[in-house]
C-alpha cells in the first residue's frame, strides 16, 4: 500500500543540482553518481548500446533519476575517471522493482561487458551478482582510466533509478546489511501474524482474521518493494512477479479498510464515511482489475491516487474519532502516522527534496513494522476494553436482575390470587370440555354406524346383484326342462300302452316317434339343463357363506379364524364391482389367528373398494386395471399386500388418510371415517398399516397381524 503513496510525490518539488559530465573516482568509498548521469528516451525501441552512444542525451539535474511512466527504452549514460589505487568496482541501482536492465561496459567503440537482470528476467536466466535482488554490475578499471557505462532499462511504472558504485567489499557490506534488516522486518512481521493468529483461533473474532490477512499482505508487498519476494517466493516466476507488484498494494489497500472499518466501529460511530469506504475500495478493485487485463498506466492512474487520498482519509478520519472520544481512533493514528511517515520520507528522497540514507531508504518498511506492532497493542487492548465492557454488563444485568426479582416477589401473592381465579375458571371449563368430549364420542358411535350402514348397503347390493344370476339360470331352464318330461313322458305312456295290448306294429310305429321327436337329445339336454341348476345352486351356496361369514361384525371375542376365508369371501361379495378388473388372488399358507374376522373383512372392504375407485377413475373406459391381493407368512405376523395400479395420491394425502374426517371424494361419496375405522381396527388386533402410494402408478397398503399377540379385550 505504501508503494501505491508514491502518487504523493508528483505534488513536492525536487531540489536541484547541478550535473557533471564525468564522475571521478578518488578513492575506495561508496559514491552516489546519478548527478552524474545522463539520460536519452529511444522512441524506436531499436537502437543498439552503439548506436545510442552517438544520440545526444539529457543531463540528470537531481540527485537520482525520476521520470514519469515511459512506454520507450531509456537509456542512462554514465562516464567514470578512476584517480584512486583501486581498480575493481561495483555499480548498483536501489531500486529492487525495475523490470529489465542491461548493462553495458563501452570501451575503445566496442562493447567490453554486458550483463542483464531484472523482476521479469528469471533468476536462472540473469546476470546478477551475488543473486542480489537489486540490479548490480562488476567492473574493472585501471588507475587513470576512463570508461563509459550504459544502462537499458524497461519499465510499466514511474522510472526511479538511483545509481550507486563502490568497491566490491563496500557494496557486499551494504548488501549484507540490507539482508540482516529484511530478516529483522520478516521476524517482526511474522511475529505479529502469528500472534495475531492465534488470538484468533482462540476469540473467534473476525477483526482478528481480517488483520491476519492485512499484516500478510502488506509484508509480501514490502517484500516485492525490496526484490526478496522476487528471490524467496517465486524467483523463476516473473509474470507472477510483474502481476503482484501491481495487484498487492491494491490489495492491501482493500484489506486495510474492511479492516480500519471494523476496527474504528465505523458502522455505529460514523456511518456517513461508509459511503467513501466503498468508494476507495471499488477504486482498488478497478485497479486491480486493470492490472490483471494488463493495463498497466490505467492501474497506475487509477490505484495510485485512490491509495494516497484512502490514506489521507484514515488520517482525518482517525482525528474524527479521537474527537467523538473513540479511543481506536488515538491507536489508528500514531500506527497510521508511523507507517505514513515512513511512506512521506521515501517519497521525499526520490524526488531529492532530502538525501538519501537508512532511515529515507527504509522509513516505509520500518514504518510498516511499527504500524502493524502498535496495531497488535491496540488489537490487544481492545480485549481488555470489550472484557470490561463485558463485566460492566454482567453488572447492569445483575442489578437489572435484582430488580427483577424484588419485583416479582412483591407481585407473587396478586399472581396467586389470579391463579386461584384461573384454575376455578379451568375446572369450569373443563367439565364443560369433559361433557363436549362425551358429546363427540356419541356423535363419534353415531357415524361409525352410519358408516356400517353405508358398507352394509353396498353390501346388500352387491348380493342381490349376484343372486339374480343363479336365480336366473333356475328361472330359465324350468319350463325346457318341463317340455323335455312331458316328450319323454308321452313316449313312456305310448310304450306302456303297446306293452298293454301287444300290438308290435303299433311298438313299430313308436319307435319310429321316437326318432322323430330325437329322445336322445332331449335326455342330452335335461342333463345339461340340471348341471346348470346345479351351478346355480353352488354358487348361490357360495354368496350365502360370503355372506355369512362377512356378516360377522358384531362378535364380541375373538375368534380363531382363516383370514384367507375373509379375504376370499370380500372377493365374492365386490365381484360386481370387479368386473373389468384383472383381479389376482395370491394366498399363501397363513396360520389361523385370533381375531375378530368381521371387523377385518371390514377392512378388505374398506381398502379394496378404495382400490376400486382409484382404478376406475384413472381407467375409466378400459380394461388396464389390476388389482392383486397377496397373504403370507413372514416371521410372526400374517402379512396382505392390496396393490393397486390406480391414479396414486401425492405424499400430503397419504400422510393424513387415517385421519377421521379426511376423504378426497367428492360430497356425498365418502364420510371420511372408512380408513380411520381401518386403522382403529388394526389398533384392536395390535397391528399395523401402511399405505405406498406413487401418483399415477398406483397404491399398496400392507396390514401386519401378530400371530402370538391377542386383540384387545382378550
Amino acid at each position: 500500500m505504501s508503494r501505491c503513496l508514491i502518487f504523493l510525490g508528483c505534488l513536492l518539488i525536487g531540489l536541484t543540482a547541478s550535473g557533471q559530465s564525468k564522475f571521478e573516482i578518488t578513492g575506495p568509498n561508496s559514491f552516489k553518481i546519478s548527478q552524474s548521469a545522463e539520460y536519452y528516451i529511444d522512441t524506436t525501441d531499436a537502437l543498439s548500446a552503439l548506436d545510442v552512444v552517438k544520440k545526444e542525451f539529457t543531463v540528470n539535474e537531481k540527485e537520482i533519476i525520476n521520470l514519469d511512466i515511459v512506454e520507450h527504452d531509456v537509456w542512462v549514460k554514465v562516464a567514470v575517471e578512476n584517480l584512486s589505487e583501486t581498480g575493481r568496482f561495483t555499480l548498483t541501482i536501489d531500486n529492487a522493482n525495475i523490470d529489465e536492465v542491461t548493462f553495458y561496459e563501452v570501451s575503445n567503440g566496442a562493447i567490453q561487458n554486458q550483463q542483464t537482470n531484472g523482476d521479469l528476467v528469471p533468476y536462472e536466466e540473469s546476470d546478477r551478482v551475488w543473486q542480489d535482488p537489486f540490479p548490480v554490475f562488476n567492473f574493472d578499471i585501471e588507475k587513470d582510466a576512463e570508461k563509459l557505462f550504459l544502462f537499458k532499462i524497461k519499465n510499466r511504472e514511474p522510472l526511479v533509478v538511483p545509481i550507486g558504485m563502490g568497491t566490491q567489499e563496500s557494496v557486499l557490506t551494504k548488501i549484507r546489511m540490507r539482508d540482516l534488516f529484511f530478516a529483522l522486518y520478516s521476524g517482526i512481521m511474522l511475529v505479529m501474524l502469528f500472534y495475531n493468529f492465534f488470538i484468533f483461533f482462540s476469540l473467534r473474532n473476525q477483526i482478528y482474521l481480517k488483520y491476519v490477512l492485512y499484516i500478510l499482505l502488506v509484508y509480501l508487498t514490502q517484500s516485492i518493494f525490496q526484490g526478496y519476494a522476487f528471490k524467496y517466493f517465486w524467483p523463476n516466476s516473473p509474470l507472477f512477479n510483474n502481476y503482484a507488484s501491481l495487484v498487492l498494494p491494491s490489495l492491501t489497500v482493500v484489506t486495510g479498510l474492511i479492516f480500519i472499518y471494523d476496527f474504528l466501529n465505523v458502522r455505529r460511530i460514523t456511518p456517513r464515511a461508509r459511503i467513501l469506504f466503498v468508494v476507495f475500495i471499488g477504486a482498488s478493485g478497478l485497479a486491480i482489475l486493470l492490472s490483471l487485463l494488463s493495463q498497466f498506466q490505467l492501474n497506475f492512474y487509477i490505484g495510485q491516487p485512490a491509495a494516497a487520498l484512502s490514506a489521507i482519509f484514515i488520517v482525518v478520519l482517525s482525528v474524527i474519532h479521537i474527537l467523538k472520544g473513540n479511543r481506536q481512533g488515538f491507536f489508528l493514528l500514531i500506527a497510521w502516522s508511523a507507517f505514513f511517515l515512513g511512506v512521506i520520507l521515501f517519497i521525499l528522497k526520490n524526488f531529492s527534496v532530502i538525501p538519501s540514507s537508512f532511515i529515507t531508504n527504509y522509513g516505509m518498511t520500518v514504518g510498516s513494522a511499527i504500524e502493524t506492532v502498535l496495531l497488535s497493542f491496540a488489537l490487544a487492548a481492545r480485549i481488555n476494553t470489550l472484557k470490561k465492557q463485558r463485566e460492566e454488563s454482567q453488572r447492569l444485568m445483575l442489578m437489572e436482575v435484582k430488580k427483577n426479582n424484588d419485583l416479582t416477589r412483591n407481585q407473587n401473592l396478586v399472581l396467586e390470587e389470579k391463579v386461584h381465579q384461573r384454575t376455578l375458571e379451568l375446572e369450569v371449563m373443563n367439565s364443560d370440555l369433559q361433557e363436549t368430549l362425551s358429546n363427540l364420542k356419541s356423535t363419534q358411535g353415531h357415524l361409525i354406524e352410519a358408516e356400517k350402514m353405508a358398507s352394509l348397503g353396498h353390501l346388500t347390493a352387491g348380493i342381490a346383484h349376484e343372486i339374480n344370476n343363479p336365480i336366473n339360470y333356475v328361472s330359465s331352464n324350468v319350463e325346457p326342462l318341463r317340455q323335455d318330461l312331458g316328450d319323454i313322458l308321452t313316449i313312456l305312456n305310448d310304450y306302456k300302452d303297446i306293452a298293454q295290448n301287444g300290438d308290435n306294429e303299433e311298438l313299430k310305429k313308436l319307435l319310429d316317434k321316437e326318432k322323430d321327436m330325437d329322445l336322445d337329445y332331449s335326455i342330452q339336454e335335461m342333463k345339461d339343463l340340471l348341471n346348470g341348476i346345479e351351478e346355480g345352486a353352488k354358487r348361490t351356496s357360495e354368496i350365502v357363506t360370503g355372506l355369512k361369514n362377512f356378516s360377522r361384525t358384531d362378535e364380541d371375542e375373538a375368534q380363531s379364524a382363516d383370514v384367507n376365508n375373509g379375504l376370499r369371501s370380500t372377493i365374492t361379495i365386490l365381484k360386481s364391482e370387479l368386473k373389468g378388473i384383472e383381479t389376482t388372488l395370491d394366498l399363501g399358507s397363513v396360520p389361523h389367528i385370533k381375531c375378530y374376522l368381521g371387523k377385518l373383512n371390514q377392512v378388505f372392504m374398506n381398502l379394496i373398494d378404495n382400490a376400486i375407485d382409484a382404478i376406475k377413475e384413472k381407467f375409466p373406459e378400459s380394461d388396464e386395471g389390476k388389482l392383486i391381493v397377496r397373504s403370507e407368512h413372514v416371521d410372526n405376523k400374517v402379512v396382505i399386500t392390496i396393490q393397486d395400479n390406480g391414479c396414486g395420491m401425492p405424499e400430503e394425502v397419504s400422510k393424513n388418510i387415517f385421519d377421521p374426517f379426511y376423504t378426497t371424494k367428492d360430497v356425498g361419496k365418502g364420510t371420511g371415517l372408512g380408513l380411520s375405522i381401518t386403522y382403529g381396527i388394526m389398533e384392536k388386533h395390535n397391528g399395523t398399516i401402511s399405505v405406498d402410494s406413487t401418483i399415477g402408478e398406483g397404491s399398496t397398503f400392507t396390514i401386519e397381524l401378530p400371530i402370538t399377540n391377542q386383540p384387545e379385550g382378550e
